[in-house]
């Protein structure tokens, strides 16, 4: 096989691949909005699925924030309430 037909064979895979991609993504979007809350955002069929030769997306949508240790604490408590392990 020489390198240009390898090549060829190498566009071909990533066109079936990222057609196949492009469907389950929409798709999944589609069913994602569909059956959502009314308080849920919409999901955009790009932040499903990411195809090969896009780019990153530059923005951070869910950035999960740390707790501190009072917080944790806070938890743990009401967590050892309902489980009984407190008064």
């Amino acid at each position: 096989m020489t390198p240009a037909d390898f090549s060829r064979m190498l566009e071909g895979y990533y066109y079936r691949n990222r057609q196949q991609g492009v469907y389950f993504r929409e798709l999944y979007a589609l069913l994602f909005n569909i059956n959502k809350g009314e308080k849920t955002p919409y999901l955009e069929p790009k932040e499903v699925l990411r195809l090969i030769g896009e780019p990153r997306s530059k923005k951070v949508k869910n950035k999960t924030a740390l707790l501190t240790p009072e917080q944790i604490q806070l938890m743990e408590e009401r967590v050892n309430r309902q489980m009984g392990l407190l008064p």
